[in-house]
């Protein structure tokens, strides 16, 4: 009777295990079923893509993107598999495949306009611009962040991005695994292969297999840029998995960063791994074992003069009032040299006239503290000029600022009513930015009220002195004279700035200037000086056109032919 009972027990486990395994199955087909039903009339969409894809790349810009937004529609995910396969078929062809990845990277849209009461461009050189940014693109290319298509209802678990390596080093593409279910349905009583391969050929595949594997595993290729692995159907799902763990990805081309695809096939899915070959930089450490003792250990005070003496030594003055010990340093392009003396004041002579920006560079190489301060020549320090507020919004832990600016204020110590702050607003198209400045900001800094996170500032701000120096102020002669917002939009996606109404400085407008100075800063026709600076900041910045400015050049090209 007994064994009757343990038979009948045995017998209802094992017809239940059957009705879970059927019941798993039958929600896979049903699935299946859906997702194949989707991928065809996807597909269906697909197809007319790649049957007019000849077509369309010998087709003007415009009517390309034309033609892909009406078969894509707004379907994000036929976008991505565009993506995918522009990138596999024309990764060097720069004229036409990363032209039409821009379109899904951007969207439809490919037209932008700028309107505003003062607009400056297009240009009417810009055949030359679009060679410039031929070449700066095809040097991207490698390096610029892949689109990454992930597969749903995957049969294997796996890293699709965030695996790093060193050039010429070794990684491992850890994290795969094939699910459970999948292999119970599709695998376990059959032979079958996983392939892994290359796509940039940047690097070689290869795997270590036990000695106690051998006999349910074989390699083909192994350590080159295309490996295969073929499992016996007795590997067992453990040891399938465990041997997927020991998969690694060798850099075999030397680059500071490319940007590498591993395609992995079973049955007949495919995945991507994408693997970062990276040369991490070493960290730039400041040593702060000095630092808390006093401000002036922290911040080095720069201003750039020209022929000012009295109103830089004015400023010195006012410095030593309220912080007699800070460095200060003073790049000097002026054509009748006077020496600036005092302990703490380093004097750097540059070649006369040599230009704003050119100094502001050559100051920012010399300063030897964590955060530099930068001032006109013609402020003045007063006891509201307090640079530990400076200090404490970058040592914040929540703050993670670049730059942070002050305010101005009169004569009397009241904070002059006037913002400085504008935010940047681009929109992209195949001709290049349309750029809106406007007044504004991005809305109050986590822990400081008095502050709020913007784009561009006054001239009177601290600074982290490597995310400064990372990319400097652009040395050209168009900004010897005159240049302020260049650096700022310069600093776009490098720079994270605030601005704050807690810390100030008088701004002592001169108007008594030398002959030189008046010559030099604002002698001549200096609307040619503006034009200049905008036309060579439209072309080097990539510019359609741009808004926000507060002087009019309306036509360019209409000013440079008369």
């Amino acid at each position: 009777m007994r064994i009757k009972l343990t038979f009948l027990i045995s017998l209802l486990s094992a017809a239940c295990l059957l009705l879970v395994a059927v019941a798993l199955f039958v929600d896979y087909v049903e699935l299946r079923v859906k997702w194949d039903g989707f991928t065809t009339e996807q597909g269906s969409r697909l197809e007319k893509y790649q049957v007019s894809e000849r077509a369309l790349l010998n087709t003007e810009p415009s009517t390309q993107q034309t033609s892909i937004s009406a078969m894509l529609g707004e379907n994000s995910l036929l976008r991505s598999r565009l993506a995918e396969l522009l990138m596999e078929k024309y990764a060097t062809n720069v004229k036409n495949g990363e032209y039409l990845l821009d379109i899904i990277r951007h969207g439809a849209d490919d037209e932008c306009t700028c309107e505003g009461e003062f607009v400056y461009g297009p240009l009417k050189a810009e055949n030359k611009r679009r060679r410039d940014l031929k070449t700066f693109d095809k040097l991207q290319i490698p390096s610029r962040e892949p689109i990454v298509m992930c597969n749903s209802m995957s049969p294997i678990t796996y890293v699709g991005g965030g695996i790093t390596v060193e050039p010429l080093h070794s990684v491992r593409l850890s994290g795969m695994s094939v699910d459970e279910v999948f292999w119970q349905l599709f695998l376990q009583f059959h032979n079958f292969d996983i392939s892994f391969t290359s796509l940039k050929s940047y690097g070689v595949i290869g795997v270590s297999i036990p000695k106690s594997l051998g006999q349910f595993v074989t390699l083909k290729g192994n350590g080159s840029p295309q490996m295969t692995i073929s499992f016996s159907a007795l590997v067992g799902l453990a040891n399938l998995n465990s041997v997927l763990e020991q998969v690694q990805y060798q850099s075999t081309r030397y680059d500071i960063e490319l940007r590498e695809i591993v395609s992995v096939r079973l049955l007949d899915y495919e995945f991507k791994i994408h693997v970062r070959i990276y040369r991490q930089p070493f960290p730039r450490l400041v040593d702060t074992s000095r630092e808390d003792r006093d401000v002036s250990e922290k911040v080095t005070v720069v201003t750039k003069t020209f022929e000012r003496y009295d109103v830089v030594r004015r400023l010195i003055a006012s410095i030593r009032k309220y912080y007699p010990r800070v460095e200060i340093l003073i790049a000097d392009d002026s054509k009748d040299l006077q020496m600036l003396d005092g302990k703490g004041v380093n004097q750097y002579i540059m070649p006369f006239a040599r230009g704003w920006f050119a100094g502001r560079n050559l100051l920012v190489s010399q300063v030897r503290t964590k955060y530099f301060l930068w001032v006109d020549d013609d402020f003045i320090f007063t006891k509201n000029t307090k640079l530990e507020k400076f200090v404490e919004k970058f040592e914040a832990p929540n703050s993670n600022l670049d730059l942070v600016a002050g305010r101005y204020e009169n004569k009397h110590g009241a904070l002059i009513d006037r913002n400085y702050d504008h935010v940047i607003e681009r929109q992209w198209s195949e001709d290049g930015y349309c750029m809106n400045r406007s007044k504004g900001n991005y809305g109050p800094l986590q822990g400081f009220p008095q502050c709020n996170r913007t784009d561009e500032v006054t001239n009177f701000f601290m600074a982290k002195t490597l995310s400064v120096r990372a990319f400097g102020f652009d040395p050209a002669m168009v900004y010897s004279r005159a240049a302020h917002h260049e650096f700022f939009w310069d600093g776009l996606g490098r720079l994270r700035v605030a601005s704050c109404n807690d810390v100030t400085v008088q701004h002592f407008f001169t108007h008594n200037n030398s002959e030189i100075y008046e010559t030099y800063r604002r002698g001549g026709n200096d609307d040619y000086h503006y034009f200049d600076r905008i036309t060579y900041t439209i072309h080097k910045n990539n510019m359609k056109c741009f808004t926000g400015m507060e002087r009019n050049i309306q036509d360019l090209y209409k000013f440079q032919t008369t």
